[in-house]
């Protein structure tokens, strides 16, 4: 039954991304990029969720919250909380950026502000690297939950299987596959984790039981340090990986963006669930289990097949958005930015190429290279927040000379690599909120001295 359940999920997933191309022509690379900037509030909804809420939901935040405890769930759920009064003023000034210069790319963007082609070259090599780890932890926990919940086939057989899906989401109908597929996906999901929640309750001594995994915590100052820093800059960040704004590119209209942010915090219904099985795990089976799977074993533990099923099926769907959604902004970096001179015809048909290398890759790295991924997830926030002070600049549509921003840039991308590789102890700072300070401020003094330099200058 859970078999079964899963497949036909899975069914309608590709049902549904075939049913969103709704006749439109999909060879126009504007439609099949950022769907010509007609997605209204609620798909856009769906989208950006899709892109917030990924396979990390069911594991890395129980995971966290079983290991580390209440802390973990205060700046965990702080920074995700706050990162949407963040998108409510900055996602609407990149749409009315977008209007201005049509873009298809974030790189667009800089490149066209800025009258920069070495910044759009760094722009989409900053946004290059620092989203491959996306694609190899999507794979590596899409297997790791489908043999949690039983699946016993081989890992690169369900990685194949999930690379061919992904592909045919954006081969189908580009970027509204994702979105369509997004819907369903949410609303297993939501369904998935409300249900282990309450079954939680069911049980005879199930409240008793999440009560004996509560913990009292005891904050130091370099918690505290750690769980503000942490707090402002991944809220800072959230909306800034590059498939999260190129989902901006497909609204209809700037009020759109604000529906969708203002409805945005209702998804944090599901971490007071998660919460709940968190601590009913730590509280039931101890500190015996493996934190990535806190969510499986314990749905394992408590639910039917056929809703076992509905778990796997939320779970794989979940993956498969956010590796469809990054094929799609990875390929026109390449194919529209770097490769500068070709069709349109031969962007698409090359970002497609791309897509189906950048999968492989992906599934290589989920096969040998876990923890070099998992070292550059964590640089992932470090890299693709630098781009903060540049979208300012251009939402705000200010004057800034170019070379401020490529210095910035880099300075902000170099110091926390750095810091963090080197193992440098920042005490308790975010090295990402010192390399953005930096950026900021270079950015700051080089436009500042422009300006001094103009007005200095005889007319």
């Amino acid at each position: 039954m859970t078999r079964f359940v899963f497949i036909a999920i899975l069914a309608a997933s590709l049902l549904t991304a075939w049913w969103s191309r709704g006749g439109r022509r999909h060879d126009e690379i504007h439609d099949y990029f950022v769907a010509s900037r007609q997605f209204g509030g609620l798909l856009l909804f769906f989208l950006a969720a899709g892109e917030t809420y990924s396979l990390g939901v069911l594991t890395a935040f129980p995971g966290g919250v079983y290991l580390h405890g209440t802390s973990f769930c205060i700046w965990f759920t702080a920074y995700v909380v706050l990162a949407f009064p963040v998108g409510y003023f900055l996602a609407p000034m990149i749409w009315n950026a977008a209007r201005r210069y049509d873009p298809v790319t974030v790189s667009d963007l800089f490149c066209r502000h800025f009258r920069s082609r070495t910044l759009e070259i760094l722009v989409s090599l900053v946004a290059i690297v620092f989203m491959i780890p996306w694609g190899v932890m999507q794979f590596m926990g899409l297997t790791m939950v489908l043999q949690g919940l039983g699946f016993t086939l081989p890992s690169w057989v369900l990685m194949t299987v999930a690379a061919i899906l992904a592909y045919s989401y954006t081969a189908i109908s580009g970027i509204r596959a994702p979105a369509y597929v997004s819907v369903i996906k949410d609303t297993l999901l939501l369904a998935a984790i409300v249900v282990v929640g309450l079954a939680i309750f069911r049980l005879p001594h199930g409240y008793q039981t999440m009560l004996q995994g509560l913990d009292d915590p005891v904050f130091t100052g370099r918690d505290i340090r750690v769980m503000i820093t942490n707090t402002l800059f991944q809220a800072s960040g959230l909306f800034l990986f590059p498939a999260a704004i190129a989902s901006f590119f497909t609204a209809r209209n700037p009020q759109a963006i604000r529906r969708a942010m203002i409805a945005m915090p209702l998804y944090m219904t599901m971490f007071v669930f998660l919460m709940l099985t968190a601590f009913y795990a730590r509280g039931a089976f101890g500190s015996g289990l493996s934190p990535n799977h806190i969510f499986i074993d314990t749905a394992r533990h408590l639910l039917s097949p056929w809703l076992i099923g509905v778990v796997a099926g939320g779970a794989a769907l979940s993956g498969l958005v956010v590796l469809a959604s990054t094929c799609l902004v990875i390929g026109p970096l390449l194919t529209h930015n770097l490769l500068k001179g070709l069709s349109e015809r031969h962007q698409k048909r090359g970002a497609q190429f791309i897509s189906v290398i950048y999968l492989i890759a992906s599934m290589l790295g989920a096969t040998w290279a876990a923890s070099i991924a998992a070292t550059m997830n964590n640089l992932s926030y470090f890299g693709l927040t630098q781009l903060l002070p540049g979208v300012l600049i251009i939402g705000l549509d200010l004057s800034v000379p170019a070379s401020g921003v490529i210095a910035g840039l880099i300075t902000g991308v170099t110091i926390p690599t750095v810091l963090f590789l080197g193992g440098i102890d920042t005490n308790g700072i975010n090295p990402g909120l010192i390399g953005l300070a930096f950026n900021a401020a270079i950015v700051t003094a080089v436009s500042l001295r422009s300006r001094h330099g103009l007005a200095q200058t005889p007319r």
